[in-house]
C-alpha cells in the first residue's frame, strides 16, 4: 500500500485508539465529579503527543544514562531493560545460580587388591565444607573396604589378628582420594 495522506490517517486514528486506550486503562484517576477523564480531551492530540511521563517506571525501554536527569527529575542514570533483556538476564542469573550453587567432587579409591576399585562423582551444596567432604569421602572407602573384606581375610573366614584388619582399612585408606570437577565433567561420567 502506498504511503499517501489516506494511509497516514489511518495509522494516526489506529495509534491514537492505541493509546487512548491505553490510558483509559492505566492511567485512570477519578475527577471531582466522579467521572474518569481521559488523558487528553480530542483524539487527534493522542497521535501527536504521548501518554507517560518519563521517569524510569513509565519509560519503558529506555537507556536514560544521565542525560537530561535536571527534566525527568531522575538524579541518577536509570536503565529500563526490554522484555528480552529481562529474560536474557534472568537466564544468566539462573545459569550462575545453578553453577555457583553445587560443588562437583570425584571419589576414588580401592583397597589394593585387583578388581575392589571404585570411582563416584556426587554433587554438594555450594555451603558444603572440605571437611563433610573429607567425611563422605572417608564413609565411601570404608564402605568399599568393608564389601571387599573376604579378599584380604579368605572366603568364609575371619582376620588372624587385629592388626591384619586395622593394616587392610589403613591400606583402603592410602588408596583413596577427592578432588574438585567441573560440572561438565560431572555430566560426562553420569550414568
Amino acid at each position: 500500500m502506498a504511503r499517501t495522506r489516506a494511509w497516514r490517517r489511518f495509522k494516526d486514528f489506529i495509534k491514537a485508539k492505541r493509546k487512548k486506550k491505553i490510558s483509559d486503562e492505566v492511567y485512570t484517576w477519578i475527577s471531582w465529579d466522579g467521572r474518569t477523564p481521559s488523558w487528553y480531551s480530542n483524539l487527534h492530540q493522542y497521535s501527536k503527543n504521548k501518554i507517560h511521563c518519563s521517569c524510569p517506571m513509565c519509560s519503558a525501554k529506555t537507556k536514560n544514562k544521565g542525560h537530561r536527569r535536571w527534566r525527568a527529575k531522575n538524579y541518577m542514570p536509570s536503565y529500563n531493560p526490554t522484555m528480552m533483556d529481562r529474560r536474557r538476564n534472568d537466564a544468566m542469573k539462573a545459569d550462575l545460580k545453578e553453577n555457583e550453587s553445587m560443588k562437583y567432587v570425584h571419589f576414588w579409591g580401592s583397597t589394593g587388591y585387583a578388581g575392589t576399585d571404585y570411582e563416584e562423582y556426587v554433587e554438594f551444596e555450594d555451603d558444603a565444607l572440605d571437611g563433610d567432604i573429607e567425611g563422605y569421602s572417608e564413609e565411601l572407602n570404608y564402605e568399599n573396604a568393608e564389601t571387599y573384606e573376604y579378599v584380604a581375610r579368605g572366603w568364609g573366614e575371619d582376620w588372624e589378628s587385629d592388626e591384619d584388619r586395622e593394616e587392610y582399612y589403613e591400606t583402603a585408606a592410602e588408596y583413596a582420594g577427592w578432588e574438585y570437577v567441573t560440572k561438565e565433567e560431572y555430566d560426562e561420567n553420569q550414568e
